[in-house]
């Protein structure tokens, strides 16, 4: 990763360790100039591929860690997404094989990832591409797409640290 700051480029920091593919990388960053980098990662044992993350703090990269299965996935994960709330907190998801749609949370206040959530579980037919933001209010929204049998856009928001009812965008 590399920055931009007082017109010109920071050379640039490897996030990833280890032997292995890094892929799919995202990247967002708040108000108060905290970024987090998210991205598959195929190191794991059997060729599964997980997802990493990494947090930049006054500059620093803190050293990347598996948020979406501790280390021993069962499955492949794919197309993670990322966004910082503008108090720090950040909101990051991914697929979870072809059909799930997962998240987890970063607390600004101990840099902690607070654990897995299943935003939408065994979508019939498959989910494709979620992606994050945050309302300037702290409120976060999700939004994916769903494939073959039931074809639709569908969303979720974080209210208050907890998620609402999935709410369909298309017909």
């Amino acid at each position: 990763v590399s920055a931009f700051a007082d017109g010109g480029k920071t050379s640039p920091e490897t996030l990833s360790s280890d032997a292995g593919t890094a892929l799919s990388a995202a990247i967002a960053a708040g108000p108060a100039g905290r970024a987090i980098a998210v991205w598959v990662d195929s190191r794991q044992l059997g060729g599964l591929q997980s997802v990493h993350a990494a947090r930049s703090t006054a500059g620093a990269w803190s050293s990347p860690v598996d948020i979406a299965d501790g280390g021993a996935p069962t499955i492949s994960m794919f197309s993670p997404s990322v966004a910082v709330d503008p108090g720090g907190n950040g909101l990051a998801t991914w697929l979870r094989g072809s059909s799930d749609v997962w998240a987890n949370r970063l607390s600004n206040a101990g840099d902690t990832w607070l654990g897995l959530e299943v935003l939408e579980g065994a979508v019939d037919g498959g989910a494709v591409g979620p992606a994050v933001a945050f309302r300037s209010t702290g409120n976060g929204f999700v939004v994916w797409g769903r494939n073959a049998a039931q074809p639709a856009l569908k969303s979720t928001r974080l209210v208050d640290g907890g998620w609402t009812e999935i709410q369909s965008l298309s017909t």
